[in-house]
Parts: C-alpha cells; structure tokens; sequence
C-alpha cells in the first residue's frame, strides 16, 4: 500500500501566505496483487503547542469521516469506497479545513500526515505518508511596470515613444511591494539590466535604498526592516535605451526578470517571490498601449 498527501498543492516542507483553509488530498493506492478490504485513513494536522485552530463543524470532505482529535477518521461506513480497493488501483480522497475566524496564523508551522491501514485476520497493514509540513508567513506579492506616463498622466519617461533607432528613450520603472503586516527583515529586490540599457539617476522609494552595481549590472533595493504599519513600497528608477537598426520592428527588454527575498519576522522564514522581466510593452500606461513598444525607424 502507498499513502501521498498534497496540503494546498504542496509536498515537503514549505513556507506558504496565509489562507482561508488547508485543501488536503489524500492518495491510498493499492500495490499488491490482492485486493485490500476494510481500510481505515487518518489525517491529522499537528502543532506544537496543539494549536489546531480548524473550524471542525464546517470541514468538507469526500464522504462522512469522524473527528478524532485535531484530525479526520475515514471508515468503510462512512466512505463505501474503502471496503475493497482493487489491485494497482488508487483511491483519492479530498478535504477542506478551514480556519476558525480571527486567529493569528503567521509563524505556526503545522505537520499534516495520512495513515492508511487495514486488518483482514493474516494480513495486518499500516502505512503513512510522507509528512508535510507548512509554516504560515507573511503575505507578499511583487508587482512590475514601465512606464512614460504616471497615473496622473504627468510624463516621468522623455525622448521618443514608441523607441526610436538612433535616439535615446528613458522610461521609469517601479516595483511594488505588497504586504500583510509588515512584519519582514532583510528585504531586498534585485533585476539585472541587459548590456543595451543604461541606468538612470534618477530613483526614489518610499522605505530603503536603491543602488545600481556596475560590474555585475544588478539593480537592487533593500531595507534592514520594514515598519510594521507600511503595506505598500514602491521603488522607482529610470533606465534609458538607444535601439540599434537590429532592433527595428522588436520589443526591447528593459530589466531581466525580478526576485524579491525577505524574512518573516514572525517564523524566521525566508520568502522568495518574483515578478516578470521588463520590457517597452507599457502595460500599465495611461497613454500607451502594449503594442507601442515596437522600435520604430527615424
């Protein structure tokens, strides 16, 4: 017999954003030659501290289990299909956990594993899964953009638009930092540029430093700690580029793509996020279109 467990679409260990619930799915396979009869699967979620704030009365799951503890207890009573398993067949079983209301998540890391067994006189079988474990950070998202125009439609960009061969086009970049509570340490946001695009003087945030490192063309903005009452960070810089006639008819990439590392005060987790690269499709432009940023002749 073999027993997998998926919580919220992960194995393992990992760090995963607060949710509404745990979205487990329980994978009983049998591998013998015989049919397997009269199972019993468990699932239990386990804290140190038997904090276990599931709202048992709304769980929903595949049949009818039984509350045992801070876990689950399926039967052939409730759950027919358990009665026989056929050889080399799977059977999966879904539930959903939620949360009881109002309670703190961030830094509770939970164990949750799945037990299947079955007893038939000679035959005595008892297999778990691998455990998964999951601990609760911070909630955090990072957001790209390019643009000529800011939302009041005040140009932060110059020269041409759409980029031109021969002439030099500087356009604003902003990174935005999302977050629940605001409870992270060593944050920090690194792109790279490609070879053809330059950096700019100028750059502003609302928490931290920008810098730019010549060498190794690495654009980077970090803070010791973030405030706990600051939610959202945006980072500004401007990066110019002058197209080449090879470029004519192309799209030009303005930064690699992004990734933002942080701690999680509360767990000490690190988190890693990342954000796609840069380019002169203006998005989110209130003037442009994406369509704009072909390089275009003189």
């Amino acid at each position: 017999m073999a027993v997998n467990l998926n919580v919220n679409g992960v194995t393992g260990t990992q760090t995963i954003a607060p949710t509404k619930s745990l979205q487990a799915n329980l994978v009983i396979k049998n591998t013998s030659q015989t049919v397997m009869s009269n199972i019993v699967v468990r699932l239990k979620v386990a804290e140190e501290n038997n904090d276990v704030p599931i709202d048992w009365p709304q769980v929903q799951a595949d049949g009818k289990p039984t509350q045992e503890g801070s876990g689950l207890v399926w039967s052939p009573e409730g759950l027919p299909a358990l009665a026989e398993l056929a050889s080399l067949k799977e059977l999966t079983i879904s539930v959903n956990l939620p949360w009881q209301k109002n309670v703190k998540l961030i830094g509770k890391t939970y164990k949750i594993t799945a037990t299947a067994s079955m007893n038939s006189g000679t035959l005595s079988i008892d297999q778990s899964s691998p455990e998964v474990v999951i601990t609760i950070a911070e909630n955090l998202s990072l957001s790209v953009e390019a643009r000529y125009y800011d939302d009041d439609n005040i140009a932060v960009g110059s020269g041409p638009f759409p980029p031109q061969v021969g002439k030099t086009t500087t356009l604003r970049v902003g990174w935005s930092l999302r977050t629940g509570s605001g409870n992270l340490s060593d944050v920090r946001i690194v792109a790279i540029l490609p070879p053809n695009v330059s950096f700019g003087s100028k750059t502003s945030a609302t928490n931290g430093t920008v810098t730019f490192d010549e060498n190794t063309r690495a654009v980077s903005w970090k803070t010791d700690k973030l405030p706990t009452n600051l939610k959202l960070v945006n980072i500004y810089y401007n990066v110019t580029v002058k197209p080449v006639a090879a470029d004519l008819g192309g799209v030009l990439s303005l930064t690699g793509p992004a990734t933002l590392t942080a701690r999680d005060t509360s767990s000490g987790s690190v988190i890693t996020k990342s954000a796609q690269a840069v380019t002169t499709n203006l998005t989110n432009d209130p003037q442009f279109s994406s369509s704009d940023g072909v390089v275009v002749n003189k």
